[in-house]
């Protein structure tokens, strides 16, 4: 990794990553558009997530932080 909030370094391009923050009960998707990550969806604690480009994938989030 180089500069904070930059991915370097990866070999091929991945076209989607997304981060999970089980202490802060957040999921961020990114997208890998014209050479650069854009988040393009986010949710927290209760939301339920839906990614445009998974239109038939949602994901409820609240049980994910459940113990």
């Amino acid at each position: 990794m180089g500069e904070t909030g930059k991915l370097s370094g990866f070999l091929v391009p991945t076209e989607h990553y997304w981060l999970v923050d089980p202490e802060e009960k957040t999921m961020e998707c990114f997208a890998l558009k014209d050479g650069l990550y854009a988040l393009i969806a986010a949710a927290l604690e209760e939301d339920v997530l839906e990614h445009p480009d998974f239109p038939e994938l949602t994901i409820k989030l609240g049980p994910l932080w459940e113990n």
